[in-house]
């Protein structure tokens, strides 16, 4: 389930050969397995979307719109959908203003809507309002699409019992979206003008696919792949490498605030005289490595919250930050895109058997192993998904997406203290994709969003500057 990110990498043959034993059973074992190849035109029809106020498109700064696009692209003459897309200004300007460059976000996941990185109800006259996008629309227009099924591009209903799994798999996953922005940005960039594309986390596998697609594409002039999902890596290894990064922030955690165990503990006790499960301390994973300053934020947010004394409040404070793209959706396109074979919660049974945690870790597991646990339909739901999990999403091989990136301007970048992905090994595999004048690498600080910090937006638009003018030494210069 990624959230914003999940990742890839190797943690050795001895693993791997018990994992074949322990790895999830095959459809063909399972009578009332789901059949994931046989969609009928039953369900095509009957799809649960939402409907989508048209107001939505009301905007004094920014400018949206919807595009149509297949459902199916295999048939484009078929059933058609709407994909909702903001063209937001620079700062401090408005859309009149050509004079920045356009920079395609595509948003992690999977299953994100641009919402989650600017509101569709911001405050452009506040010049305090900040939000993900506030360092790069110092240099760059930007422009955002809701992934399909989400936002407002034909969201589906996940709280309808007519969800299907297997619609999700196919007619939602990294190709639909690498041609959905395709679909956008013909549609919303004149043909003459450079753009450039910032494909972040779950976002990286659309641009991978974005760059292989044959036909007519609208080439970027140059692609940021910011702390990317990257093909044909062992998600086993991915994992495990992300359990380790998340171990080392816990103990870093420890190391710079030694009280923090007791804060944790009394926290617990906080949680149980509410009546809450108090392992719910563990939903505050997601502020490891997270930004600079990160252990006090923790540490401060922590004491907020044993002042709460509503159960209400408490719930929703808790899950704040945790659940925005953990959903059905994730669910399905996560396991078909980033743990092939396996899903969030049975990668777990893997990942913590091979990196135990101290009892007073704060433990992204225990958050994915409550995916579903309702009593509701959703648990079947999500149980099908576990005992048979969808084909892997196809994607061109390394040879072939080599090729098409040497013929492109690409910019990794990577976050120091990602729990999301383990930027050591990320780094290395990006090398597979290097090609002399063509490829960047940089590292910031910042976690899983650093390209968003201020030293990454203003990297990323120094690089982005020197191609503009072509002095294209200088974009290529380490």
């Amino acid at each position: 389930m990624l959230h914003i990110g999940k990742t890839f990498s190797l943690i050795g043959s001895l693993i791997l050969m018990s994992l074949v034993a322990s790895s999830p059973v095959l459809s063909a074992e399972l009578p009332n397995a789901i059949q994931w190849s046989n969609i009928s035109t039953d369900e095509l029809a009957e799809i649960p979307f939402k409907t989508v106020d048209p107001d939505v498109l009301k905007s004094a700064f920014e400018k949206r719109g919807f595009v149509s696009v297949p459902l199916n692209y295999g048939d484009p003459n078929g059933r058609q959908i709407n994909i909702f897309y903001r063209l937001m200004p620079s700062h401090s300007s408005t859309n009149a203003d050509l004079n920045k460059p356009i920079l395609v976000v595509m948003n992690g996941g999977p299953g994100s809507a641009s919402s989650g990185y600017r509101a569709l109800d911001h405050n452009y006259q506040d010049p305090k309002a900040g939000d993900a996008f506030s360092e790069l629309t110092k240099y760059f227009r930007i422009l955002a699409v809701d992934q399909r099924g989400t936002g407002r591009s034909m969201p589906l209903d996940l709280d309808s019992p007519r969800l299907s799994q297997k619609i999700i798999a196919r007619y939602f996953d990294a190709d639909e979206h690498a041609r959905d922005h395709v679909a956008v940005i013909t549609a919303v960039i004149p043909k003459d003008e450079e753009f450039f594309i910032l494909a972040r986390s779950y976002g990286g596998l659309i641009g991978f696919q974005y760059l292989t697609l044959e036909g007519e594409l609208r080439a970027p002039a140059g692609m940021v792949m910011s702390s990317a999902v990257q093909p044909h890596m062992d998600s086993v290894q991915v994992f495990a490498k992300r359990r380790e990064k998340q171990l080392d922030l816990n103990r870093s955690l420890l190391a710079s605030d030694p009280d923090i165990k007791n804060k944790i503990d009394r926290l617990r006790l906080h949680l149980d005289s509410l009546g809450i499960d108090s392992n719910n301390v563990h939903r505050l994973w997601h502020y490891l490595g997270k930004e600079l300053g990160w252990e006090q934020k923790l540490a401060d947010q922590i004491d907020v919250l044993l002042d709460i004394r509503s159960p209400e409040i408490m719930k929703s404070n808790l899950q704040d930050g945790t659940s925005s793209t953990v959903n059905l959706l994730n669910y399905v396109l996560s396991s078909a895109a980033l743990t092939p074979g396996f899903t969030d919660r049975t990668m777990t049974i893997e990942t913590s058997r091979m990196i135990p945690f101290e009892s007073w870790m704060l433990d992204e597991n225990w958050t994915l192993n409550q995916i579903g646990k309702d009593g509701s339909w959703r648990e079947e739901f999500i149980n099908a998904v576990d005992d048979n999990p969808p084909p892997a999403t196809v994607i061109p091989s390394v040879s072939e997406i080599r090729e098409a990136l040497s013929h492109h301007h690409i910019l990794f970048t990577f976050g120091r203290s990602d729990a999301f992905l383990s930027q050591e090994t990320q780094l290395q595999n990006a090398k597979r994709f290097e090609t002399a004048n063509q490829t960047q690498f940089h590292v910031f600080e910042g976690g899983h969003g650093a390209s968003f910090s201020e030293e990454g937006a203003r990297t990323v638009w120094q690089w982005a500057q020197t191609l503009l003018k072509g002095d294209e030494s200088v974009a290529n210069s380490e």
